[in-house]
């Protein structure tokens, strides 16, 4: 996978090249936190610690949806897939 930024914004492709998807600063924020497996726990810890104005369950909320968007873009793998 390529990481691109551009200004303000980043870009990933896909493994086949045949999709390019934009973050947002949150999600590229989570995704560079994935160089190292981490559980959901971990990165609402780090994200919480880094924002501490941020509403936690909200943090939760958005982590878990960038997490299930990276998986349903076949960008990520959670751990125990088969």
């Amino acid at each position: 996978m390529t990481e691109v930024s551009a200004g303000a914004s980043w870009y990933l492709d896909d493994h086949s090249g045949l999709a390019v998807h934009r973050l947002n600063q949150g999600s590229a924020a989570i995704w560079r936190l994935l160089e190292e497996p981490m559980t959901l726990d971990e990165i609402v810890g780090v994200l919480t610690s880094a924002f501490p104005d941020a509403d936690p369950p909200q943090v939760t909320s958005d982590t878990k949806a960038v997490l299930h968007g990276f998986a349903n873009a076949h960008l990520i793998r959670p751990a125990g897939w088969e």
